[in-house]
């Protein structure tokens, strides 16, 4: 069985897609540990908001392979898809992902320990939609949530610069959202 850390930095969409891959792998047979612990794989969920958090999420990178140089190091998130074009040279991870196919985090792991070769992949995310993952149990927080966007995502503010990294999250469907809550409410 192999062990996997998980490190969410960011916002909420990033904490709710980390439950949702820390399900699937525990699912799926992979024991799950502190992300400081040693593990078999790291997988770090990044930000880029501001600059502060670009720098947090090649830290994270860095102590991940610092603290297990045999482990496979996943770095996905929007700092590898804001990055896209210079990820590659600035960070070591074995397997690099956008903000798409987050949710096919076990076929990324198998084909990487079948090949062992680096993976990256990416999207051009202005014409993607909202991944579906539905979450059937928090494990590491002690309140559910789920958000909604109050402004749209294709929108760029001048203090940050988050923008056109996330997928349209207008495309999740009223049904989906009501079975989500109902399959939330009843997990309780």
């Amino acid at each position: 069985m192999r062990s996997v850390g998980v490190l969410t930095l960011g916002c909420k969409v990033n904490t709710y897609e980390s439950e949702f891959i820390i399900n699937e792998l525990k699912n799926n047979g992979y024991e799950i540990k502190e992300f400081d612990d040693i593990c078999d794989v790291y997988i770090i969920n990044t930000c880029t908001v501001t600059n502060s958090s670009d720098s947090k999420s090649k830290k994270m990178i860095r102590q991940a392979i610092k603290r297990n140089p045999n482990a496979c190091v996943v770095a996905m998130g929007c700092f590898c898809q804001f990055r896209e074009k210079e990820i590659s040279n600035l960070i070591d991870a074995d397997i690099i992902i956008g903000n798409k196919n987050k949710s096919k985090i076990l076929d990324y792991l198998e084909e990487f320990y079948k090949s062992n070769t680096r993976i990256i992949d990416f999207y051009d995310m202005n014409n993607v939609n909202f991944e579906d993952m539905e979450v059937k149990k928090y494990n590491h927080h002690h309140r559910a949530f789920i958000s909604f966007p109050n402004k749209p995502f294709n929108t760029f503010s001048s203090r940050f610069k988050f923008s056109f990294g996330k997928a349209s999250l207008t495309a999740v469907k009223i049904l989906s959202v009501k079975s989500f809550l109902r399959t939330l409410i009843c997990s309780f």
